[in-house]
């Protein structure tokens, strides 16, 4: 968890609110990390959810969708908006690491320098 000195002193100079600062001393402490791992670090609840994914055809029938189980954080949306929130104050930034990987790349947030 994070520091409450340390939140306080962040809240005072970059005068934002204390989740905010409580993300951005995050960041300076584990560097670039994904909004997954910021919700962990931060010890938001995992919930079930189903994802349903496109499937174009298996052997003789369509069809159209496959549900799949998966796990995703409560709060992850007020993350996304604080931190977007961060990025148009120019304290944090945002950018992708390719890891050679098919699909999307994962979007890392940081600390601008």
């Amino acid at each position: 968890m994070v520091e409450i000195e340390l939140v306080q002193e962040v809240m005072e100079t970059e005068n934002v609110s204390l989740f905010q600062s409580k993300l951005i001393q995050l960041l300076k402490n584990n560097g670039p990390l994904t909004r997954d791992q910021i919700c962990e670090a931060l010890g938001f609840e995992q919930y079930d959810y189903i994802h349903l994914e496109k499937l174009t055809h298996t052997g003789e029938k369509i069809i159209p969708y496959r549900p799949r189980k998966t796990k995703q954080y409560n709060r992850r949306t007020t993350v996304f908006e604080n931190l977007e929130k961060l990025i148009k104050r120019k304290i944090v930034e945002k950018f992708s690491k390719n890891n050679g990987k098919r699909g999307r790349p994962p979007v890392l947030f940081r600390i601008k320098s």
